[in-house]
């Protein structure tokens, strides 16, 4: 019995490239929030970079698949037939992930979309101790840990100016006719 390489590698691919590509699409926020820890962020029509390299390397097994075992090619020819699955593959996720955003099915936010909006402190903050802020996003109010250099007393307006993969950073805001 002959075992072809070239088979072999690109089935990998396939069963590889598939299999992490279901796992990190079905994980998506729990690798968004490890990604954010890392401050790694890169997205192409809300696929993030790992899932469009997953869905590269698993269109390129198909394509050379496809290369040696339906067309006969040679091993550099699969090749080539490869690469192009991959980038057929690549363009594939991304318009379904473009679709699913549009059709409002794709994950609601990240914490880092909170920037720049104000809030109210619900429990205190202290400059060692995290508190907890309430933030309207999309009609909806969220309560989120919130950390900040300086006390912040339960009641005020905060801006949110930060966020890490688990809480917010936030500074008071002076209102109009107070003082803090």
């Amino acid at each position: 019995m002959t075992i072809d390489i070239a088979s072999s590698l690109y089935l990998v691919c396939v069963a590889v490239g598939g299999l992490l590509l279901i796992v990190s699409i079905v994980l998506d926020d729990y690798l968004d929030r490890s990604l954010d820890a890392l401050r790694v962020r890169f997205e192409l029509g809300g696929a993030s970079f790992v899932q469009l390299l997953l869905a590269f390397l698993t269109g390129f097994g198909i394509g050379g698949l496809v290369g040696i075992l339906l067309l006969h090619l040679t091993v550099s020819s699969s090749a080539l037939i490869g690469v192009a699955g991959g980038l057929i593959s690549v363009v594939l996720l991304w318009a379904l992930f473009a679709f699913t955003r549009r059709r409002g099915m794709a994950p609601g936010f990240d914490l880092d979309d909170l920037v720049g909006h104000k809030g109210t402190v619900m429990a205190a903050i202290t400059p060692t101790d995290a508190g907890l802020v309430a933030v309207s996003y999309a009609g909806e109010e969220q309560q989120h840990p919130a950390t900040s250099e300086e006390y912040v007393a339960a009641g005020v307006t905060v801006l949110v100016t930060d966020a890490s993969a688990t809480s917010l950073t936030v500074v008071p805001v002076l209102e109009h006719g107070k003082s803090g």
